[in-house]
């Protein structure tokens, strides 16, 4: 899109919409890791080594990490 000079609302209109497909997928990895290996976890009394799993996971999900810092336009 980029290359062919597209209007750059409609590029961004698109990153946008790639940027929720992609959340979207992180999602249900985390819902299945919490599913299965979380659980396993918990079963195996492994709970402080899970929870400092599931903090470093964390940093991938935007959505408990908050947006990306604001880029500065000068």
């Amino acid at each position: 899109m980029v290359e062919s000079d597209r209007y750059c609302p409609d590029v961004m209109k698109q990153v946008s919409a790639l940027q929720g497909s992609l959340e979207r997928v992180n999602r249900i990895v985390l819902q299945n890791h919490l599913e299965t290996c979380v659980a396993d976890a918990v079963r195996q009394n492994r709970a402080a080594q899970i929870v400092d799993e599931l903090m470093e996971t964390m940093k991938y999900t935007a959505s408990v990490t908050g947006p990306a810092p604001s880029l500065e336009v000068q």
